[in-house]
C-alpha cells in the first residue's frame, strides 16, 4: 500500500442496479470524510470506496468517487 494512503473510507450499498449517488448522499460523504481528516489530523490521501452489488450509475455524482468494487470484484 502507498505511504500516502492512510485510510480508505467505505460506504457499503446493496441494489438490484448500479447505485446512483444523489446530492444529499454526495454531500454526507463529503463531510465524512472532511470530519475524518480534520479528526486524525493526517496529511494523506483519502479515497473514498464504493462497495455495491452492480457499480455506481456513471455520471453526475459517481465522477467524485476514487474506488469502487462491486460483487464481481469481491467473488473473482
Amino acid at each position: 500500500m502507498s505511504e500516502y494512503i492512510d485510510f480508505i473510507a467505505y460506504q457499503m450499498q446493496q441494489s438490484s442496479v448500479p447505485y446512483v449517488i444523489t446530492e444529499e448522499e454526495d454531500n454526507r460523504i463529503r463531510n465524512r470524510r472532511e470530519t475524518f481528516i480534520r479528526e486524525t489530523g493526517t496529511e494523506k490521501t483519502v479515497l473514498i470506496t464504493m462497495i455495491t452489488s452492480y457499480g455506481l450509475a456513471p455520471g453526475g455524482y459517481s465522477d467524485d468517487i476514487q474506488c469502487q468494487l462491486t460483487m464481481a470484484d469481491l467473488f473473482r
